[in-house]
């Protein structure tokens, strides 16, 4: 499906604030049925948020958003809460509130734990989970049925790779199938592989921007043993890394070639033990 010349969301004269610091000020911006829209810019500009608002999660200070039609919104968090459900119990009931039969939601949630290899941690409380485990329970929650539009936040963090690439095909067939996208992130491929247009926050306004011509990047994979309680400190820029996740065992990194020798030894000194290095 292509994308059509109607705007379903229209940001008029939008700001907000918390207490007297301003985060967004003036902004206007539309959104049409089926595109994909990346929103860039430094952590604290006010990407979250505008998500949030979007959504109605969070309220403006000032200016509107107008809806074409009564919109149907999924929105992965970039962090979720741990709850005293498991991930099934969870779920099941997401597929209640989206008014799916038994039927339907069985079928579309082994699915969707084959794809997320969650299928052996879905008796396991929600608050016993690790961050990557509890993200891929955010997908799946926004997945379980068709939205109008999808909102993601940082949607691959924590994610293995290959949850990621499930996650990237399953998302691109959404957008095909007429589904507005519109997230925040970092990660250029992503950006790259799903986005038709680009918006950066910057200066508390959000401008149009070129979907940036890059060159064809060649990547370094290196997984690491995973430390307890370690907190990693790269010196690297982002536009070094292409993705980053962890599991239980393992780190994960994809890494601009160039930047692998100087990311390698950094965390050899930090007492990694390297797993694999490609």
């Amino acid at each position: 499906m292509k994308i059509t010349e109607e705007y379903i969301i229209k940001v008029q004269n939008l700001s907000k604030k918390f207490g007297k610091k301003v985060i967004l000020d003036n902004v206007n911006v539309k959104f049409k049925q089926g595109e994909s829209v990346a929103i860039l810019g430094n952590n604290g500009m006010g990407k979250s948020t505008f998500l949030r608002m979007i959504c109605g999660l969070t309220t403006t200070s000032k200016g509107k958003i107008i809806y074409d039609k009564d919109i149907k919104f999924n929105y992965i968090p970039e962090n979720y809460s741990k709850l005293n459900l498991t991930v099934e119990e969870y779920l099941k009931c997401i597929g209640e509130l989206e008014n799916l039969s038994k039927e339907e939601y069985s079928a579309k949630i082994k699915i969707l734990y084959e794809d997320f290899y969650l299928e052996n941690m879905k008796d396991v409380p929600m608050k016993h989970l690790s961050k990557g485990t509890l993200q891929k329970v955010a997908v799946l929650q926004a997945l379980i049925k068709k939205p109008d539009v999808l909102l993601l936040d940082e949607p691959l963090s924590g994610q293995d790779i290959n949850s990621q690439k499930n996650f990237i095909r399953i998302v691109k067939q959404l957008i095909s199938q007429g589904v507005t996208v519109i997230m925040s992130c970092h990660e250029m491929f992503l950006v790259e592989e799903l986005s038709s247009r680009i918006l950066q926050i910057e200066n508390k306004g959000i401008f149009e921007i070129q979907k940036p011509k890059l060159e064809k990047i060649i990547y370094t994979i290196i997984v690491f043993e995973k430390k307890e309680n370690s907190t990693i400190q790269l010196d690297l820029e982002l536009k070094d890394i292409g993705e980053y996740s962890e599991d239980e065992e393992s780190l994960t990194l994809k890494v601009i070639e160039s930047s692998s020798n100087k990311l390698l030894l950094k965390m050899l000194q930090d007492g990694y033990v390297l797993k694999y290095f490609k």
